[in-house]
């Protein structure tokens, strides 16, 4: 389904967006590294809160954040394991009441 789009700019990312998302799914079915640029759109956060996250020096840094795979001096990743188990660890506490 579409949403209304005022120009084909919003289109393109709206495309993006799903792109990434559909990819990130793919990824999550084993266990895989899944690169930091793909990370926020995994989990619905931006790049800044991601970094924030991961940053020590934040007073947002999450310690019980996965571990970093360093892929090369300049690429990281993290395992798709680990992140799962760190989502489900924080949805235990956001059931719903439904």
């Amino acid at each position: 389904m579409l949403a209304p789009f005022r120009n084909f700019g919003d289109l393109r990312q709206w495309r993006r967006v799903q792109h990434i998302a559909r990819k990130a799914r793919i990824q999550m079915t084993s266990t895989r590294i899944v690169r930091q640029r793909d990370v926020p759109g995994l989990l619905g956060i931006s790049r800044s809160t991601l970094a924030n996250w991961l940053n020590q020096h934040s007073p947002y840094y999450k310690d019980e954040f996965p571990a970093k795979v360093y892929l090369s001096v300049r690429s990281i990743g993290f395992r798709s394991c680990d992140l799962e188990a760190w989502i489900a660890r924080n949805m235990e506490g956001h059931k719903s009441t439904r």
